[in-house]
C-alpha cells in the first residue's frame, strides 16, 4: 500500500511513497549513518567549499526562476 501526501487546502496529491520492507529501511539507515561518519571526518575547509558551491548553485537556480517569472509577467 502506498502512503499518499495530500495538500489539505486543495486536496491535491503532492506525492506518493511506496511502503518499504523493514530490510530496506535498515539498509537506508545504515547507509545514512556511514555517510554521516565519513562526512564528519572530512576536513572542514573541504566541507565548506562543497557547501558554498551548493549554495551558489541554488542561488543560480532561484535567480533563473525569478528571471523567467519576470519575463512571463512582462
Amino acid at each position: 500500500m502506498a502512503l499518499i501526501s495530500i495538500n489539505p487546502t486543495t486536496g491535491e496529491t503532492i506525492r506518493e511513497y511506496k511502503e518499504m520492507m523493514q530490510r530496506e529501511i535498515e539498509q537506508i539507515l545504515s547507509q545514512s549513518q556511514n555517510t554521516f561518519l565519513k562526512w564528519r571526518r572530512t576536513d572542514f575547509a573541504h566541507r565548506s567549499g562543497l557547501l558554498k558551491k551548493a549554495a551558489a548553485s541554488r542561488r543560480a537556480v532561484t535567480a533563473g526562476r525569478c528571471l523567467s517569472t519576470a519575463s512571463r509577467n512582462s
